[in-house]
């Protein structure tokens, strides 16, 4: 589970207003459109929509988390209104002479059965999402099992001076043991590794280290950290956002460090089984654009991949 962010808030009046409201629709529409259509839509899920749309309305600047009580509001009201429905359905069938039913539950019945129903509900309702939820630890082992990843990538790069981005091309190769190899081919060709020792050029002469502090660098081991599932490493530097699940997630890394908010104003990356994209936003208003949309895990290296990564 995503922590809430210090000083978001949650129960706030605005959330209060927005929940009131869509409780009012929802307690009024439910019951009818169960009884119409014989089924009813995930309450929650329209709950939470009705949430969204009803912040969005009326405030601009509202969170996920104040979303959460709206979304209550709505669900509460619909089952609560959808079984008191139910309930006077007892009163309706005994009126029917032709059914010979004769059933007629006790006030204390009645309180016993919804009370009943409402525990068993808040009981099932919190461990579910619990544990159906895509967090950052399943996260981090999902793109940490393949020992390597490899395939093409397209990076391009959008300057506020240019129209159009200066794009570069080449293939990569991650290995879980001895780090990322990374290949430029156009437009000029050169190779890079990054591991634990930091970034090396190669060269005539062999593999160079260098410099560790400007944006390249920076980026550079980003790249490595996000392709081998490192997620203490992210959220020493970073607040992590994690959304969807383990087939379709997208993370947000919001700059800790004085040196990384210099930097960066926020990152987004997003990926199945494995990272798929990569989009870089600096302060000074440029854009890196990563795509590794043909990207596959392996389970070894080749002898050429493993000549290429011998330091």
């Amino acid at each position: 589970m995503i922590p809430r962010p210090a000083g978001a808030r949650e129960f706030s009046l605005r959330a209060l207003v927005a929940g009131v409201a869509v409780a009012a629709v929802m307690g009024a529409s439910y019951p009818y459109i169960v009884l119409k259509l014989g089924f009813g839509p995930n309450v929650s899920v329209v709950a939470a929509f009705f949430g969204y749309l009803s912040l969005g309305i009326l405030f601009r600047n509202f969170n996920r988390w104040e979303n959460n009580i709206v979304q209550t509001a709505g669900t509460s009201a619909a089952q609560t209104a959808f079984m008191c429905v139910i309930l006077a359905a007892f009163d309706l069938l005994r009126q029917s002479p032709t059914l010979g039913y004769t059933f007629t539950p006790s006030p204390i019945q009645s309180f016993l059965w919804l009370s009943s129903a409402s525990i068993l509900g808040l009981l099932l309702a919190v461990p579910m999402p619990v544990a159906l939820a895509f967090d950052l630890d399943q996260l981090g082992a999902q793109l940490a099992k393949p020992a390597v990843v490899r395939g093409p990538f397209v990076q391009e790069k959008h300057l506020r001076a240019l129209a159009q981005p200066l794009t570069s091309k080449g293939d990569f190769v991650l290995s879980r043991e001895q780090g990322l190899l990374w290949q430029l081919r156009s437009p000029l060709p050169q190779d890079y590794r990054i591991d634990g020792q930091g970034i090396a050029r190669r060269t005539r002469q062999g593999w160079q280290m260098q410099p560790g502090q400007d944006v390249a660098a920076q980026q550079s081991r980003l790249f490595l950290a996000v392709l081998q599932g490192d997620g203490s490493g992210l959220q020493r530097d970073f607040e992590l956002d994690l959304n969807g699940e383990a087939g379709d997630w997208r993370l947000t890394l919001t700059p800790r460090s004085v040196l990384l908010k210099q930097i960066f104003s926020h990152i987004e990356i997003h990926g199945d089984a494995l990272v798929r994209g990569i989009e870089l936003w600096e302060t000074q208003g440029d854009r890196t654009v990563l795509q590794l949309p043909q990207s596959v895990a392996g389970a070894q290296l080749s002898d050429a991949e493993r000549h290429a990564l011998a330091p």
